[in-house]
């Protein structure tokens, strides 16, 4: 029998919008268990990156090769100060791979973008580094408490983040030294920040999420446990609330004493608790408490639609209000309200700066490079990006528009021009009820 205790299950799914675009899956993650060290890591390819797939592996089986080098069984608990050496050294490594795959692939560094996260932990002590967005999530034997050990690394935008090819990288690498001992650990990709943390009480994990995982690697044998995180990844459920690739390493240290036999197939049958499984007699407690969660989560999204109609109907009513009502739900569009008379709006659009004339302020749109999709701007002032539930209000047709503002797309490049190309152009749109069909004809709402 091995000497291990650690247990791992890494479960992942590709993202519906992925399937619909027939698009690769852009995550990956891998793990390796060395008597009592695990050693798991996990990186998200950019959604803008045409060859991310092969970026996020490279990442991974570069850190995991490079982590594996180190003798940790023999050596003491690191210090921050000692951690922050071995994964910047690390990080440099998985930076050199891309370059050399860039290389092979006749792209560029950036064609390879991708997110990094890797944890090294034995029974005493854990470090781990992230470099993007994404969580790691710890707890400790015999606690119900859950601890996420990084916020996740947002940049000015919606679905902005720093990647390991950028510039920016190492400054903004992230890293923890954990001392005591944490017996469980989940690292996944960004699809779970809206279903796993708590946003509105600084980022804290769900701890009954959490606590049904760890629950199933604590019943199953490590091939149903996979079989049933995989499900779960797959489920209707989780593709209602995102629609990106989806990956989830999970891994548990327990003493000898206190590991579930994986031969007795009929008792795990019967306490193992089910994400996806509606039919199945309910007979563990963790499963009633995520069910409970759930219906809770459906009352709140009940009560934003219902809030949402009652905001459309006010402002029908309302005609001499001054202020336009945007509502979008569930990625399907509502209609605008436009307000009185001589208003005005303002758009958002993603254009390559080849088609701004800088000294004109025009931007200049062939039958090549439209229709191009418009998009609100936010109460927080930043343009909104694709996806986490927004749509384009509309798309601007060939032609020449002034525009009004033009912001580099990724403010990090500003040093570096030639990284991104592309910039969020701010457009106005005038409506004037006598002119209300012509605007129509070109903003299709």
């Amino acid at each position: 029998m091995s000497q291990s205790q650690w247990k791992a299950v890494l479960g992942k799914g590709i993202g519906t919008s992925h399937i619909k675009t027939n698009k690769p899956c852009q995550d990956y993650g891998h793990y390796e268990i060395l008597d009592d060290v695990f050693i798991g890591a996990v990186s998200d390819g950019a959604g803008s990156a045409r060859l991310s797939h092969i970026g996020s592996e490279t990442a991974v089986k570069v850190a995991i090769t490079e982590l594996k080098q180190y003798e940790w069984q023999q050596s003491q608990p690191l210090t921050q100060q000692k951690a922050k050496e071995i994964f910047s050294k690390v990080l440099e490594e998985v930076k050199s791979a891309l370059n050399k795959k860039a290389q092979e692939n006749n792209c560029l560094s950036k064609d390879l973008a991708c997110t990094l996260l890797a944890v090294v932990a034995t029974p005493k002590w854990l470090a781990a580094m992230q470099v993007g967005d994404g969580l790691i999530v710890v707890g400790s034997q015999g606690k119900d408490d859950y601890e996420l050990l990084f916020k996740p690394d947002k940049g000015e935008y919606v679905n902005q983040t720093t990647f390991v090819t950028s510039s920016q990288a190492l400054k903004k690498m992230q890293v923890n030294v954990r001392q005591n001992s944490h017996n469980f650990i989940s690292i996944s990709t960004d699809w779970n920040e809206n279903i796993a943390v708590n946003h509105n009480k600084d980022w804290k994990p769900a701890t009954k999420f959490f606590e049904v995982l760890k629950s199933w690697l604590q019943e199953m044998t490590e091939e149903k446990c996979k079989q049933e995180l995989n499900n779960f990844l797959n489920s209707k459920d989780v593709n209602s609330k995102t629609e990106d690739d989806k990956t989830l390493l999970l891994a548990i240290y327990q003493d000898e004493n206190l590991r579930s036999s994986p031969t007795n197939n009929s008792k795990e049958k019967e306490s193992k608790p089910s994400l996806t499984n509606k039919n199945q007699k309910v007979n563990n407690k963790n499963l009633l408490l995520l069910i409970w969660v759930s219906l809770i989560s459906c009352l709140f999204s009940l009560f934003n639609l219902i809030f949402l109609v009652f905001l459309f109907l006010f402002s029908n009513i309302n005609k001499e209000s001054n202020k336009m009502f945007i509502s979008n739900i569930d990625n399907r569009p509502h209609p605008i309200e436009f307000p009185g008379h001589n208003s005005e709006i303002y758009v958002w659009a993603i254009v390559d700066n080849k088609f701004l004339d800088n000294q004109n302020k025009t931007l200049t749109l062939t039958e090549a490079n439209s229709p191009l999709p418009l998009y609100v701007k936010i109460p927080s002032f930043q343009p909104v990006l694709p996806g986490l539930g927004q749509i384009p209000l509309g798309y601007l047709s060939p032609g020449i528009y002034p525009y009004f503002e033009a912001k580099y797309f990724d403010e990090q490049a500003q040093n570096a021009q030639d990284e991104d190309p592309r910039r969020w152009v701010k457009l106005k749109v005038d409506v004037d009820p006598k002119e209300e069909e012509e605007s129509r004809g070109w903003l299709e709402f």
